[in-house]
Parts: structure tokens; sequence; C-alpha cells
């Protein structure tokens, strides 16, 4: 049932509600024909025979179905939740949540990878173990994106994963390691959920770090940097801008 709740976790991430909860974790969430590229990513993902998850939101009940299994219920909220909105919960009422919880049978999800979105993961991971039924246990470890595809990828464990589910990372995997996981008979999918700003610094000998005479870079400088079509400081477009 892993694979239908990870399913789940990506529906939910890219969702309205997910998406608003970007701007707390330093983050901004992606344009709507970002999104829709995302969407059309999860309707075409081949799913193996496991339970669907559904969904009912905070400002709609579903009469009867809300109450079933595999449901993710906005009706449902962690204390943790409830009492940032200003509101009390009942100890009792807690233990009693916990109990029940640690009683039932849980399906697992674990991921990995950069710190960047650590902290929106572990919070939608909470709202997930506090809204689902039955009981799911969800985790992610923030080591980095090196780290989450070196797990992830699996080329040390016959390019099968590190007992994680998902990986995530602020950099693509490259060529290589998308063929040879193809080859190995593993079909893996780039996901983008969210945006966040980043910073470059340089160390250019007899150019000050800001001030007159600062370096001048535009976007589009910056971009072609990153994707190696510029390698050299004194490249003809850096130089058009710092005469």
């Amino acid at each position: 049932d892993r694979a239908c709740l990870l399913k789940a976790f990506l529906e939910f991430i890219i969702s309205d509600e997910g998406q608003a909860m970007l701007p707390a974790y330093g983050a901004v969430g992606v344009p709507a024909a970002v999104k829709s590229i995302a969407q059309a990513a999860i309707d075409g993902l081949v799913m193996p025979i496991c339970h669907a998850w559904s969904f009912e939101k905070g400002d709609t009940t579903i009469q009867g179905a809300g109450q079933a299994d595999y449901m993710i219920s906005g009706k449902r909220r962690s204390f943790g939740e409830y009492d940032r909105g200003g509101l009390e919960s009942s100890m009792a009422a807690m233990v009693e949540r916990v109990s029940a919880l640690e009683k039932a049978k849980f399906t697992m999800l674990d991921g990995s990878g950069t710190t960047n979105p650590s902290k929106f993961f572990w919070e939608v991971n909470s709202l997930f173990e506090a809204r689902a039924k039955p009981a799911v246990k969800m985790t992610y470890r923030a080591v980095g994106s090196g780290t989450g595809q070196h797990e992830f990828i699996g080329a040390a464990n016959n390019y099968m994963p590190f007992a994680q589910d998902y990986g995530s990372g602020d950099i693509p995997i490259n060529a290589a390691d998308y063929a040879s996981l193809n080859a190995a008979g593993h079909e893996i999918m780039h996901f983008p959920f969210q945006m966040g700003a980043m910073s470059i610094f340089h160390n250019i000998p007899g150019v000050p770090a800001s001030g007159t005479g600062a370096l001048k870079l535009t976007s589009c400088l910056v971009a072609k940097i990153f994707k190696r079509e510029i390698k050299t400081w004194d490249h003809p477009d850096i130089k058009a801008l710092n005469p």
C-alpha cells in the first residue's frame, strides 16, 4: 500500500492546501502551468494493486464515505494543528488517540534528500498521520540532495533504493544514472512541487563584492552559468554587462 500512499502524498503537496503551506517554510508554490505538469505526471503513474486514497476537504463533509478506510480527512486534525489555531484539546482525548494509533496497523512511507523542503514535508507527514484512516506512519530524512540521490538511485545496491520510497533533491538525476536505472528495469519520475530562492557568490581577484565596480549578472546569465554555457568570467556576455 506504500505506492498508493506515496501517490496521495504527491497529490497533497501540489494541492491548493499543500501549496498554501509552503511560504511558512521559506518557499513558494509552483506556477499553475508547472502544477499541471506535475498533476499530469501523477495521473500517468502506473500503479500496482493497492488501496487508493481519497480526500475529504476541511470545508466539505462527505457523509458515510468520509468515515471509510483510506481517507485523508481534513476533518481530522492533529493536536498541534488544532492548538496553533488558538484552540485547546483534552489531554485525555489525545492520549486515547495516540493509544489507538499505536494499536493500529501502520502503512509506512519514508523518503530522504534535500533539507530545503524538510520542514514542509514533516508538516505534511504530520497532517497525514493525523487525518488518515487506517493509520499511517510517514518519515523524511533530511540528508542533502547528494545523499538523497545516492540512496534513491541505489547504484551501490544493484540499483535498488536503500529502503526508501522517494527521494527529494535540488538537482535533477543526470542522464547516465537515469539510463542505468532504466537498464535495470526501474522507471523513475521527476516531480516539481516548489520553488525557493538561492544565492550565488564569486571570488574574482580585483572585483569588489559590492558597491562600485561589483560584478553585475542578470538572471539569464546566471542560468547560462548553471547550464554550463558560460564557463569563464571573461565570457563576452559577462563582459558586455561589466565593461
